[in-house]
């Protein structure tokens, strides 16, 4: 008897822990791209800011700039920083962030919705149409991300003088990953709704 008590103490512990975190990831991922895009403008308004912005944390030689699945190594032929990399570094960084932002908010909706506490949910259980479409998103902006930060690196590297591309496949999978999960979460959903219509 203890032992299921227990049991159904962690499950609903997890949900709740995932939910709250979820959240705060979110908020901080759409801070962290509201951040960028001031950081972008400044940057295209007035290049030489933050070039000088660079210098004053000794950046001015190398600097390696990372978002979520893609890494830059902004470099110049003279050993300065340019401008240009930077910017088309943040505007990825924009995209990407957001991207992860609405990842976190619809894994927050799932649980949500799975619980019966969102507006258009269907009920109490996992197996409902918005949660499938929701799978089927964070699959889609997983792969987007893949894409996004390859193009982002490229355009980076074309502006910088440099070579160093690489694809991070890992976003992929996990993309690819996820749309095959709401593949059975769309059977599940529609099993249920045929045991519905026997009872």
């Amino acid at each position: 008897m203890p032992k299921k008590i227990q049991q159904d103490n962690t499950a609903h512990f997890l949900p709740r822990v995932t939910v709250i975190l979820a959240k705060i990831a979110e908020v901080l991922h759409w801070w962290l791209a509201g951040a960028a895009l001031i950081s972008a403008v400044v940057s295209i308004i007035s290049p030489s800011f933050v070039i000088k912005l660079a210098q004053n944390f000794n950046l001015q030689k190398t600097v390696s700039l990372s978002c979520y699945g893609y890494e830059v190594v902004v470099t110049s032929q003279d050993g300065g920083l340019r401008g240009d990399g930077i910017t088309i570094f943040l505007i990825g960084s924009i995209i990407v962030l957001s991207l992860m932002a609405m990842i976190f908010r619809n894994v927050y909706l799932i649980l949500k919705t799975a619980d019966g506490k969102t507006w258009f949910t269907e009920g109490n259980t996992p197996f409902q149409k918005n949660i499938v479409r929701m799978f089927r998103e964070i699959g889609i902006f997983f792969i987007a991300i893949s894409v996004m930060s390859l193009i982002s690196e490229i355009f980076t590297n074309i502006a910088e003088n440099e070579l160093n591309t690489g694809f991070n496949y890992l976003n992929c999978f996990i993309g690819l990953v996820f749309l095959c999960i709401s593949q059975f979460f769309n059977y599940g959903t529609r099993l249920e709704r045929d045991l519905d219509g026997l009872v």
